[in-house]
């Protein structure tokens, strides 16, 4: 039963985890490191995926010419610290792949699970070392979400230097950590329905 809740869960995150021009808070053309953790910039333009049209799309819609090129190079675009400036180019961090760190995440679970299963080591060490990644990422996120908060409301003037890079890279584990240790646990949270109470007294 665990195995087929952690197989359907790993196909669950390695299905497509991000989308065109569906920004849920209605971003258009967001620039790198974006206004939330929801950045992701699959084709490297320095633009979140979710406030654009996907590429061929966008193609498909823009007429090429000399002219429009030539506004594109010299759009006006938020600079990192807020000011808008005429022909600066967002900044784009190529080493960060949300497919590539949610696929390596889940294939090194599968290996760690792999290894537990077949008894080469123990299941404790396997729960300890993901339970140990899951508080890690955890402190990273907050850390640095709260500076991204400070930074928003003026409390402070800038975020250390790669700030949304560890954001979204221990974000993105932290998500997939958390739902195969969610489904590690589905016996225990089955104790607090009304049906799971009545069998734990019998």
């Amino acid at each position: 039963m665990k195995t087929s809740i952690f197989l359907f869960i790993a196909l669950l995150i390695l299905a497509p985890l991000f989308a065109w021009g569906d920004c849920p808070f209605g971003e258009v053309n967001d620039t790198y490191p974006g206004n939330c953790g929801r950045y992701v910039d699959t084709d490297k333009d320095g633009i979140c995926d979710h406030s654009q049209l996907a590429p061929d799309e966008r193609q498909a819609a823009a007429a090429p010419s000399e002219t429009a090129a030539q506004a594109e190079e010299n759009a006006i675009v938020k600079a990192d610290d807020g000011k808008e400036a005429v022909g600066v180019k967002p900044m784009v961090n190529p080493n960060y792949d949300v497919l590539g760190v949610a696929a390596l995440t889940v294939v090194l679970y599968a290996v760690s699970y792999f290894l537990a299963w077949k008894k080469i080591t123990s299941v404790a060490l396997h729960r300890k070392i993901w339970n140990a990644v899951l508080l890690a990422t955890f402190l990273v996120v907050m850390v640095s979400a709260a500076f991204t908060i400070a930074r928003a409301n003026g409390i402070v003037a800038s975020a250390p230097e790669g700030n949304g890079w560890f954001h979204n890279f221990a974000g993105t584990v932290f998500i997939i950590v958390s739902l195969f240790h969610a489904a590690w646990h589905i016996p225990y949270f089955k104790a607090y329905l009304p049906a799971g109470k009545s069998e734990t007294k019998k």
